[in-house]
């Protein structure tokens, strides 16, 4: 192989890198606004709560992909008044800092994005010039 192959190779492995980001950037996306759904429903009183078991539930596993938080959720709602409020306190208070993480992750991968976005196109000009033979201009 020679440098040109090797520096073309380094520059895709870059590129794939970038388009993973990006793909983990609107995973986050969506799970953003599957949080901003769900949190008013738990903000909201118990009989309502209750009333919205279905949609929490399905917005529950599909943020977190599995049925622990949705169980968790279910055991709550069926224990007595006194133990429940300071537990559904607790479990919203969980929800909301993953929501919060979330966000975090958002705001660094959004940097990330905008600050590769030069060397992102760099790495396509230099790649389209290996390809075509043709000298590098800046």
């Amino acid at each position: 192989m020679n440098y040109k192959e090797n520096i073309v190779e380094l520059l895709n492995i870059y590129l794939e890198r970038n388009k993973e980001l990006k793909r983990e950037y609107e995973i986050l996306n969506t799970k953003k606004a599957l949080y901003e759904e769900l949190i008013p429903m738990l903000d909201d009183s118990y009989d309502n709560i209750i009333e919205n078991k279905l949609s929490i539930s399905i917005l529950l596993n599909t943020i977190y992909g599995n049925s622990v938080y949705f169980d968790f959720y279910n055991k709550l709602i069926n224990r007595d008044i006194e133990k429940r409020n300071q537990e559904v306190k607790e479990f919203i208070c969980e929800i909301k800092s993953d929501y919060k993480q979330i966000l975090d992750e958002i705001e660094e991968a959004s940097q990330t994005i905008s600050r590769s976005k030069n060397t992102v196109s760099s790495a396509n000009r230099v790649i389209l010039c290996f390809k075509q033979n043709i000298p590098i201009i800046y």
